[in-house]
């Protein structure tokens, strides 16, 4: 049928302070028409070199730590939640 619509497909990735999301359109007679309509990524620092894990999930833990990292580490979780709420709007 070449009157069916296209589909639209959104893909979100999101682990270890790193967010990648795309809007991606295909239309189905044709699977080599796949178009990216819009994409965006971001990096912010979020975890603990050699530890693993958030800086968040440690805090939750064995409570909130003091030091400069731990203040950088929770400053990018606030920044990523930012970046992919603008992202998403």
């Amino acid at each position: 049928n070449k009157n069916s619509k296209p589909k639209v497909v959104i893909i979100l990735l999101l682990r270890s302070g790193r967010f990648a999301g795309g809007v991606f359109t295909s239309n189905s007679t044709n699977a080599n028409s796949i178009k990216c309509l819009v994409h965006r990524s971001c990096t912010r620092y979020t975890v603990r070199k050699g530890q693993g894990g958030s800086q968040s999930a440690n805090d939750n833990n064995k409570g909130k730590a003091k030091s400069i990292g731990a203040q950088l580490r929770r400053d990018g979780e606030k920044k990523l939640r930012a970046d992919v709420s603008e992202t998403l709007k």
